[in-house]
């Protein structure tokens, strides 16, 4: 967890993939936790649509040009709840070899399957939610990562897209 999490906040633009794992462990409110005390941009699979509220101002999409932009854009992509196998369901990782990846999930056999992972967490989605939201928690003395207006960018691309 702690491995994760500094890597997390030492990323200049990381960005949150969700998988169908955050439905199955009902975690879609330890998600949001996480994702606004970390403040990145959320994309889902298509199998995680609604893991995430839609209209969200950190929610990016599930698939078109602005989903595109971010996984391009991404210098950390931190993985939740996902095997990471490309697929009809899911996003494929441009220059994946040269981002940093963070895996959690349930399954120790998707890590490193597709993709080079830096760390992996493994365990249930909203346990692992829970845990990685108490590291950025105690690390940045509660105020979360600091970045800028993330919401606003977001909002931005979507318009664009």
């Amino acid at each position: 967890i702690a491995g994760a999490v500094e890597l997390l906040l030492k990323a200049e633009n990381p960005l949150i993939y969700v998988g169908e794992g955050v439905i199955y462990a009902g975690a879609s409110a330890e998600l949001k936790a996480f994702a606004e005390l970390v403040n990145a941009p959320v994309i889902t699979t298509l199998k995680a649509k609604g893991a995430f509220p839609e209209d969200h101002p950190l929610f990016v999409g599930v698939r078109g040009d602005q989903v595109n932009h971010y996984l391009d854009k991404c210098d950390l992509l931190f993985a939740v709840g996902s095997s990471l196998s490309p697929g009809r369901f899911s996003h494929a990782i441009p220059n994946a070899t040269s981002k940093t990846i963070v895996h959690c999930t349930i399954d120790e056999l998707h890590v490193n399957k597709t993709y080079p992972t830096a760390r992996a967490v493994i365990g249930d989605a909203k346990f692992a939610l829970e845990a990685l939201t108490a590291e950025v928690s105690a690390k940045t003395a509660g105020n979360g990562r600091a970045a800028g207006n993330v919401a606003a960018e977001v909002k931005s691309v979507r318009y664009e897209a």
